[in-house]
């Protein structure tokens, strides 16, 4: 609850704000100019996508569509779960390396923040390349995504291939066993191999 005096004086300075920028012919030219920058932008992202357009790394990679996701990810990475990150300088600036990792459980959250982690805190803003299961591709939108987002098949030549191309590759060794943990054994390893 507001005093009249208080509640007066808010909303003649509301009304005194409007009236000031409301008719100012810049400022809807400005306001203009964005929104048709931002439609012509967002047009010009789906005629790519749908004419094929657009131009992938022999991986799939799609720089484009990494753009449009990444705020996802950051939200997620430094809103939502706070992640606090440590021994990132051991991540060379140039060349190859593995990153060998363990699985949290259930959803693969665990990979998309390793990669989240390294492009934000890397000074290189490195892609992780996740080498997923072959369990992935039977997901009909999901199998595309991670090929977009930089992510390739584990395959034993797929994983030479990367480090041959001086990539940053990271693997999750536990395999489905470590997808499939329950909450209280997240921190500890599932044996490895088949």
């Amino acid at each position: 609850r507001f005093s009249s005096g208080m509640l007066g004086g808010a909303l003649h300075r509301l009304r005194s704000g409007f009236s000031s920028d409301l008719f100012d012919v810049d400022t809807w030219k400005g306001l203009w100019y964005i929104v048709n920058y931002s439609l012509e932008e967002q047009s010009s992202f789906l005629k790519r996508r749908l004419s094929g357009e657009y131009v992938t790394d022999e991986w799939g990679f799609d720089s484009d569509l990494f753009k449009v996701v990444e705020p996802f990810f950051t939200f997620m990475y430094q809103t939502y779960w706070r992640v606090q990150t440590s021994g990132i300088e051991n991540i060379p600036i140039k060349g190859r390396a593995m990153l060998v990792c363990n699985h949290s459980g259930q959803l693969p959250w665990d990979s998309a923040m390793v990669g989240a982690a390294v492009y934000h805190e890397h000074p290189e803003k490195r892609l992780v390349r996740t080498l997923f299961g072959d369990w992935f591709p039977t997901l009909p939108f999901l199998s595309a995504l991670f090929v977009k987002m930089g992510q390739v098949l584990a395959t034993e030549d797929n994983g030479v291939r990367l480090l041959e191309q001086d990539e940053l590759a990271a693997v999750y060794p536990e395999g489905y066993k470590g997808v499939g943990k329950l909450f209280k054994d997240r921190y500890n390893l599932a044996r490895f191999g088949r």
